[in-house]
């Protein structure tokens, strides 16, 4: 059961650059920019559910605002070293899309509502 990702974490990856990383350094980027992402969109989360509510929201869009840009960004540039067509540069940038998605919902309610 754990033999494919025991597999996966103790392969070698080899990067733009030509130089062999172990699989676990090179997705750790990915994974960090993906977290910061989740923590992102629980505060965009956060701020529709209070306008639902008719709650003051206003505190929430700084911070909501910051942590949307800055993994975003991380993951533009991860889509843009490793390239769309590798895996760690296609999950980066499906990454991108689906926060893009869930941001635009998220201001479409927030400023129409």
């Amino acid at each position: 059961m754990l033999v494919l990702p025991a597999f996966a974490a103790l392969g070698t990856y080899t990067a733009p650059d030509g130089s062999v990383l172990p699989v676990w350094k090179a997705i750790w980027p990915l994974f960090g920019s993906t977290n910061q992402l989740l923590a992102a969109l629980a505060l965009v989360t956060f701020t529709v559910f209070l306008k639902d509510r008719k709650i003051a929201f206003g505190f929430v869009l700084v911070p909501a605002a910051l942590m949307i840009v800055m993994p975003i960004t991380a993951l533009i540039l991860m889509v843009m070293q490793h390239g769309v067509m590798s895996m760690l540069g296609g999950i980066a940038l499906l990454m991108v899309v689906l926060a893009f998605y869930i941001v635009a919902m998220s201001l479409k309610f927030i400023v129409n509502v």
